[in-house]
């Protein structure tokens, strides 16, 4: 426990009431759900207090690891579009953070890449990271729906991909944290 923090949990896709005015607030890993992240960002920081601040972290480029057949690269980016056309998830929207702030009314403090071993490194990945993708794979019931009996086949080249001396990363992890304008 924190002195003088209060952690709430709320369902981002309502139109969030937190029920007391709130210095900030933190999201991770979730702004890809919005494909149209600005009016979200409006609701969930409407009861900031004056200079309040959002903070936000998000991938950009999950499946963005190389080498991979380009028909697998093609097949994961034709995953991207439809996720996004069908407003189910933004693989992209880690490099919009600082965009969609400030047209929510934000003024952006500051806007980083973080380092990440598991979601955006170079070179072999440990046991430990293979096997996180490993189960991630196994809870992409879309994306097993989306390449069909291709599947199998993406699944395996991707981690195969992650555990070669010669693996390059294209994802990042992306931060930004805005202050509310006056």
């Amino acid at each position: 426990m924190l002195d003088g923090v209060q952690f709430r949990a709320v369902d981002l896709r309502s139109n969030v009431d937190w029920g007391v005015q709130a210095d900030g607030v933190w999201c991770s890993f979730t702004a890809a759900y919005f494909v149209d992240l600005s009016p979200a960002l409006t609701s969930w920081t409407r009861d900031l207090k004056p200079g309040g601040w959002i903070a936000l972290t998000e991938v950009d480029d999950l499946f963005g690891h190389q080498p991979l057949a380009p028909r697998t690269t093609a097949r994961l980016t034709a995953y991207y579009d439809d996720a996004l056309a069908t407003g189910r998830y933004d693989f992209r929207a880690g490099r919009k953070l600082k965009q969609h702030l400030e047209k929510a009314g934000f003024r952006v403090a500051q806007s980083m890449t973080l380092a990440d071993r598991e979601l955006s490194f170079n070179g072999p990945a440990g046991p430990g990271v293979v096997e996180a993708w490993r189960a991630r794979f196994e809870r992409m019931h879309l994306l097993r729906q989306f390449l069909e009996d291709d599947f199998d086949q993406v699944r395996g080249e991707f981690l195969d991909c992650l555990t070669r001396e010669d693996h390059r990363s294209t994802a990042k992890v992306y931060s930004a944290i805005g202050n509310r304008n006056p």
